[in-house]
């Protein structure tokens, strides 16, 4: 797993580098001067068909691997940076809050408490 986070990372720090970054010094005077690099914002779903891993040149396969991960990125006159977030952490707590939580009736008061802008009266059930 952790070969898979760094081989994310790599590709994203390459896509970064080479689409913002011309390798002639900027033109732009000023750090205000705003630069027309591609932007790598979003949430994206990574997929790695394990069957065909390598390790050192020898096959090593191993189960499918899919993970969604959210990324930032902002670009100025002398670079850019990049910021990706693994969110499968993100989608089990979802599924936890789906299947305990939201099915209670003090996940029904919580939400109408919130609108009617008062505290909640929890009944624990």
């Amino acid at each position: 797993m952790k070969f898979f986070h760094a081989t994310v990372a790599a590709a994203l720090g390459l896509a970064v580098a080479t689409g913002c970054s011309s390798g002639e010094p900027s033109k732009e005077s000023g750090s205000t001067a705003a630069h027309n690099g591609p932007v790598l914002d979003g949430t994206y779903r990574v997929d790695l068909d394990g069957k065909h891993r390598l390790g050192n040149g020898t096959p090593m396969p191993i189960a499918p691997i899919s993970n969604s991960y959210a990324f930032r990125s902002t670009c100025s006159p002398t670079g850019c940076v990049a910021a990706a977030t693994l969110l499968q952490r993100l989608d089990a707590a979802i599924a936890t809050y789906r299947t305990t939580v939201a099915p209670s009736h003090d996940a029904e008061e919580g939400v109408r408490a919130f609108l009617e802008k008062r505290a909640p009266v929890w009944s624990h059930r």
